[in-house]
């Protein structure tokens, strides 16, 4: 049985710091705020299951302290 690859625990660690990366390097302020608070709501539905098995918890307080 094949999971979709974004439940990969990989994937999700990726995207996690993808995200991150992308918020610490933006620089407009009005477009680039709504882009942050998108990103946010998007890294928070990544993660809401906070009980998966194998999460990295390094990997996503990074992720949630850019937040």
């Amino acid at each position: 049985m094949s999971l979709p690859l974004i439940n990969k625990q990989f994937m999700k660690q990726g995207l996690a710091i993808t995200i991150a990366t992308m918020k610490m390097n933006m620089t407009h302020a009005t477009t680039g705020l709504q882009e942050i608070q998108q990103l946010s709501t998007d890294l928070n539905a990544l993660f809401s299951n906070l009980g998966e098995k194998g999460t990295d918890s390094r990997v996503m307080a990074m992720a949630r302290y850019s937040l």
